[in-house]
Order: C-alpha cells, then structure tokens, then sequence
C-alpha cells in the first residue's frame, strides 16, 4: 500500500502544473562592455521548492534595469517542464 502512494504521490507531482516559487537563487554572471540581450542567456531550474536562476549577460549589468532584467527571464522557460514544489 505505501508503494502505491508513493507512486500516487509522484504522478500527482508530475501531473500538477508549478505553482509560483516560494523562494529563489540567482546568480548573475556579466562582462564588460556594452550589453548585448540577444546573446544573454539563463537557466532556470526549480530544485526543491526554489527557484534557481543563472543568468549570463553578454555585457554590463550597468545598462539594465531590475524590469528588463526580470523581462529577460520571463523569456525564458523552467528546465524539467510542469515540477511540483
């Protein structure tokens, strides 16, 4: 009986779309020079009820604001598809 709930468990998991994160990590990665977005990339994967973010700006972050950049991420999609928290 306990297998069958776990395994209850994990497709109800896999089956639910994510909720918005609770919490989240990000890493901000950038160079010098002007920014260039189009070459910017960002992986965003949720691990454990956090989100984790790593963003690679092709250029300085001085040319961004907080909206762009937050713009920018929505762009991209999470890894690992629809992941309960």
């Amino acid at each position: 009986m306990q297998r069958l709930k776990g395994r209850l468990d994990r497709l109800e998991r896999i089956l639910n779309p994510m909720p918005a994160p609770r919490k989240f990590f990000r890493l901000l990665v950038n160079s010098c020079g002007s920014l260039d977005l189009a070459n910017s990339t960002c992986q965003r994967t949720p691990i454990n009820g956090t989100l984790k973010e790593v963003v690679i700006l092709d250029g300085n972050q001085d040319h961004i604001n907080d909206e762009q950049l937050e713009s920018l991420l929505k762009a991209f999609p999470f890894q690992g598809g629809a992941v309960a928290w």
